[in-house]
């Protein structure tokens, strides 16, 4: 389990500028008038002298210092303790009366007070105080001028800073603070706790004085959008080594906090670089990090002439309090022109979080508490420290991966330059694929605080070729290389049947997005409302010919999906993404037929295309259905095409990245069967069987040849002592072997009963004649026919009983099936 690091942003002592204190109380000194306890509730024992409650100033029991971090996140002397009482309402707490009252405003104001307990949840502060004008020279400083709920949760068992809002008129002053320790009713209570409370600061800044997590900002990162659309980070660079584009038209749906960990920018050390931003708006800063350290946290310090100061993880910033990061003095802050830096000589080779950040004057990495209503932004990256040449290892049994030549692949390769490999199974195996991982300290923690160091990749051997060869892409030789040969046992070799990236048998986490039909080709399927991401049933099937245009249409509930359509060309067991470009072009070797929008792996969804071309940003990217597209000219056969709602992923096997995940944005992948057919007629053929005959209409023979995709009447003829029971039909490509190709059926048998059989005859729809077809009826009897009158020798007795055509007597009062009975000598039917 990895250590999840906290970070003191500031403490008592720490030098508030733009966000004056107003008020504090630390414990450490006299700085408060008294401690004790306080409820809201008019009958509580506490208020009515029954208990007296128990809070006192104690010393600290909490002030480990972190490993990480090096030092405790709360390392005051003295804490207050409180003891929860489950006697006291849910507004009991402890009240600290304050030496110097404090003034309420209009205007909000924050309180952070840190709070150690045992449970989790959110706590209340309640203020004590008076109006102090003359005319209100009467009332009690106890009235209770405001109630707030934190806005941060308090974890369990560490110091967390509940921060409140607070807001009131002018004129009243608050003399004492009340701090709830637990807002939850304690009738379930069966026993109390401590909590402990220190470190109480009054400001106007929201930002936590304790955050918990790695590279910590001043805002929601899951959560927080930008708030205007005349300002927004448009680009982000290192020049002459990578642009990333963020958006292409800022808007209030865009991100406050942009996790890239996908994306690297290239260095060597020694190598001087220049960051850059491309930004929509004026009169902002720019400012650079990198965490050299690998410690979870961006540093910040710099020398009073404004350079970064020894050890420092700012390395370039365009502004802050009219200086820039190479110490040159500025008329004002509005620039962006970010200094050059020089990446150190001796950095090791590795992967570091690298932050871009556009803000106004404030050189603290986590924000400034304006960040949003002044158009910023944060984005984290991935800087790669390399040398010339990586480092390619491998690691197998039962068999060796070798250059093309026949030489070992162990050694260096140039960095950044593709090769090729060639898997050589011992006699007796032969290889699913081979696992390619790439990076730093490969045989080491793939995360170091949140930040990738390798990545490992799997190519299956449908993508080797005819030799056995597979070429490694450049953009995975990025540090060194482990490869791993997944050799098997011959006869256990793996098939693909379009593998997903979620469990097959995931359900949706909501229920305001989901899929609900398909329709292509003048046919519509509904999808199961059954609350699975993955729907697959191969008896529906879409009929098409070669070279037909058709147009797909999701029927979706919610909205800001994307649709994508694959058939997969090859009958592989795989849906191959091929070569689609930045611009949405699909080349001949995809299987992706259409989508509706994908940005191509470079703006995180901010700005793409579909896949006619066409450029989409801002609202148009809200867009569902995908664009008409041609049936490829594929061979006679039976298919898998596949249906997917999923948000700018163009793998066929689901979007499984945190912020956009398949199964937590609401998004359906299904699965069916395609039929392309380039004939117009098809072969019927008629077994017989005992007991009846199928016919044309009209009682002639049925045709050797039917339209394809059109309905079919056959008449159905009962042989006297013979009763219709079904009628199966067997479509599709009669001569196909194997009979299902890759869990694909290439033949299928449709049964009707006699229940379907309407005035002597059974309609089969137009998709039943999907490909050659072979009817069967079945027949039950024995074709005795039943006698019309039965003696006994007695001409004036009629014989007594029922009976069926067999002489095997039966009980008229049982629930007989259809069938011809003799009933007291007579023949009756029953229908």
């Amino acid at each position: 389990m990895k250590k999840i690091l906290s970070m003191f942003l500031f403490s008592a002592s720490f030098a508030l500028t733009a966000n004056a204190q107003v008020a504090e109380v630390t414990f450490d000194t006299d700085d408060y008038a008294a401690v004790g306890v306080y409820d809201a509730w008019e009958n509580s024992p506490f208020r009515k002298g029954l208990l007296p409650g128990n809070a006192a100033v104690i010393d600290n029991p909490y002030t480990e210092v972190d490993e990480i971090l090096g030092k405790a996140p709360n390392p005051t002397a003295k804490v207050l303790a409180v003891q929860r009482s489950r006697y006291g309402s849910n507004q009991f707490g402890a009240r600290i009366d304050l030496k110097t009252p404090f003034s309420l405003k209009p205007q909000t104001q924050y309180v952070h007070v840190l709070v150690h307990r045992p449970v989790e949840g959110r706590v209340m502060l309640m203020g004590l105080g008076k109006h102090r004008e003359p005319e209100w020279a009467t009332q009690s400083p106890e009235v209770e001028q405001f109630w707030a709920i934190s806005l941060t949760s308090v974890k369990p068992n560490q110091w967390t800073d509940a921060v409140f809002a607070i807001k009131g008129v002018s004129g009243v002053d608050i003399h004492s603070l009340v701090l709830v320790p637990e807002c939850e009713s304690p009738h379930d209570r069966t026993e109390d706790f401590i909590a402990y409370i220190d470190q109480i600061i009054v400001n106007n800044s929201s930002s936590p004085m304790v955050q918990y997590g790695e590279y910590p900002t001043n805002f929601d990162k899951e959560t927080a959008k930008a708030t205007r659309t005349d300002r927004g980070i448009r680009t982000i660079a290192l020049q002459n080594v990578k642009t990333l584009t963020i958006t292409s038209s800022p808007s209030t749906s865009d991100p406050l906090y942009r996790d890239r960990m996908d994306v690297t920018f290239p260095v060597k050390p020694g190598q001087s670089v220049k960051p850059a931003f491309g930004y929509k708006g004026t009169w902002m800063c720019g400012y650079l990090y990198v965490d050299y350290g690998k410690d979870g946290k961006f540093s910040y310090d710099i020398n009073s002439d404004g350079t970064p100061a020894t050890g420092s993880d700012i390395v370039s910033y365009s502004a802050y309090e009219n200086k820039n990061s190479i110490g040159q003095s500025l008329s004002n802050n509005n620039t962006l022109n970010m200094p050059n830096f020089t990446i150190p000589a001796n950095t090791p080779t590795g992967f570091y979080r690298m932050r871009f950040k556009i803000d106004w004057n404030e050189i603290d990495p986590a924000g400034s508490t304006t960040i949003q209503a002044d158009g910023g932004g944060v984005v984290d990256v991935r800087l790669n420290v390399h040398a010339d040449n990586v480092s390619v290892m491998e690691d197998n049994r039962n068999g060796e991966i070798l250059n093309t030549d026949g030489t070992s692949i162990a050694g260096e390769k140039p960095f950044g330059q593709a090769f090729t490999i060639k898997l050589r199974p011992e006699n007796g195996f032969a290889y699913n694929g081979v696992r390619v991982r790439h990076g730093y300290n490969l045989t080491g923690d793939s995360l170091s605080h949140g930040t990738p160091q390798y990545v490992d990749e799997i190519v299956y051997s449908k993508d080797f070729d005819e030799n056995d060869c597979y070429t490694i892409p450049a953009e995975w030789v990025d540090g060194d290389i482990m490869l791993e040969g997944l050799f098997v046992e011959k006869g256990t070799e793996i098939t693909y049947d379009y593998i997903l990236n979620i469990d097959e048998n995931a359900t949706l986490s909501r229920t305001d997005r989901h899929l609900d039909a398909v329709t292509m080709a003048g046919k519509s399927v509904l999808i199961s409302n059954d609350k699975k991401v993955y729907h697959q049933d191969m008896t529906q099937t879409f009929l098409v010919a070669p070279g037909e245009e058709v147009t797909p249409l999701f029927n979706y509930t919610g909205n800001w999906m994307h649709g994508y359509v694959y058939i997969d060309k090859g009958q592989d067991g795989v849906f191959d993404v091929g070569t689609i470009s930045n611009t949405g072009i699909i080349g001949e070797n995809s299987d992706v037929m259409t989508f509706s929008f994908w940005s191509g792996d470079n703006t995180n969804g901010q700005n793409g295309y579909n896949s006619k071309g066409v450029n989409l940003t801002g609202a148009a990217r809200n867009v569902i259905d995908p664009p008409a597209f041609t049936i490829p000219d594929l061979a006679d056969g039976f298919y898998r095409i596949r249906f997917k709602a999923d948000w700018n992923e163009i793998d066929p096997a689901g979007n499984v990245t945190t912020s956009n995940h398949i199964v937590s944005n609401g998004g359906g992948i299904a699965d069916f069967r395609l039929r392309v057919y380039s004939g117009s007629e098809v072969s019927l053929r008629v077994e017989n069987a005992e007991g009846g005959s199928l016919k044309a209409v009209g009682g002639g023979a049925l045709p050797a040849t039917i339209p394809y995709n059109s309905p079919l009447n056959v008449v159905v003829e009962t042989n006297e002592g013979y009763t219709f029971e079904k009628l199966q039909v067997k479509h599709g490509d009669l001569e196909a072997n194997p009979i299902v190709v890759h869990s694909v059926p290439q033949q299928m048998t449709t049964t009707f009963s006699s229940d379907e059989l309407y005035e002597g005859t059974i309609v089969l729809p137009a998709e039943v004649i999907d490909g050659d077809v072979l009817l069967t009826a079945v027949f039950t009897g024995s074709g005795v026919v039943g006698i019309e009158e039965v003696s006994t020798g007695q001409a004036t007795t009629e014989p007594s009983g029922a009976y069926d055509l067999q002489g095997r007597k039966i009980k008229l009062d049982t629930q007989l099936p259809k069938g011809i009975y003799i009933v007291n000598g007579r023949k009756i039917v029953k229908s």
